[in-house]
């Protein structure tokens, strides 16, 4: 996705015109404007702030991840992580699968039990 897109989806997102981006951004309605049709590319300074405005890495913004959180390098980790857990399941025998599974569920059961208790 372009960064002028994602500018337009966070900014509706957060219910905002693109004065009150502007405002909080400062710099005038015309400028962000021109971010959001693809007119002007906002500098390094302003992209930081931007990520800080709207809470989300500057990968996410230029369209380099997918989730907002994370920067491209860590989702990719993240993907890495991922396949080495499935190729280990895929050795498995399958009751072995099913026991793992459980012990899963069972773990992130408990995790979301927590982290509701804080």
């Amino acid at each position: 996705m372009k960064l002028s897109s994602r500018i337009v989806e966070l900014r509706e997102k957060n219910n905002w015109e693109r004065d009150d981006l502007a405002t909080r951004l400062g710099v005038s309605y015309s400028t962000i404007a021109k971010y959001e049709t693809d007119k002007r590319q906002p500098d390094l300074k302003t992209l930081e702030r931007l990520s800080e405005i709207f809470d989300v890495t500057v990968d996410y913004l230029i369209g380099r991840s997918n989730d907002p959180d994370l920067t491209a390098k860590q989702e990719r980790l993240i993907d890495k992580e991922t396949e080495e857990i499935l190729e280990l399941l895929d050795q498995l025998p399958r009751d072995m699968k099913k026991h793992y599974l459980e012990l899963f569920k069972a773990h992130t059961e408990n995790s979301e039990r927590a982290r509701d208790k804080n």
